[in-house]
C-alpha cells in the first residue's frame, strides 16, 4: 500500500510539474505576442490557458492586461483585471501600474 501511495504521489507531483511549465510557456506567449501586438492570437492563447487549466496563475492574467494596456484595450484591461479574484488571485505591481494607466488613457478618475 505505500509503494501504490507513493506511485500516485510521483504522478500528481510530475502532472503538477507539467501543469507549471505550461502556465510559464503560456505566461512568456501572451507576454511576447502582446508586444507584438497580436492581441487576438494573445487572448486565444489566454483562453485556451485558462480552459486547460494552467492558465490560471497571477503571471498568466499579469501578461494579457499588460497585452491589452501596451495596444490600448482598456476597458479589457479592467475587465481581466476584475476576474483575477475570480479565480482567487490577487493582483501584483504590474497589474496595478496597467489598470492605472489604462484608467488614465481612459479619463477616468479614481
Amino acid at each position: 500500500m505505500g509503494t501504490r501511495h507513493t506511485s500516485v504521489t510521483q504522478k500528481l507531483s510530475r502532472t503538477e510539474r507539467k501543469r507549471n511549465k505550461q502556465g510559464k510557456l503560456a505566461s512568456v506567449m501572451i507576454s511576447t505576442l502582446g508586444r507584438l501586438g497580436k492581441v487576438e492570437t494573445t487572448k486565444s492563447v489566454f483562453e485556451v490557458a485558462l480552459i486547460e487549466g494552467y492558465g490560471n496563475t497571477v503571471y498568466a492574467f499579469s501578461a494579457i492586461i499588460s497585452a491589452y494596456g501596451r495596444n490600448s484595450y482598456c476597458n479589457d484591461v479592467i475587465k481581466v483585471f476584475d476576474s483575477m479574484k475570480d479565480y482567487g488571485l490577487k493582483p501584483n505591481l504590474v497589474s496595478y501600474n496597467v489598470v492605472i494607466d489604462a484608467r488614465d488613457k481612459e479619463g477616468v478618475e479614481f
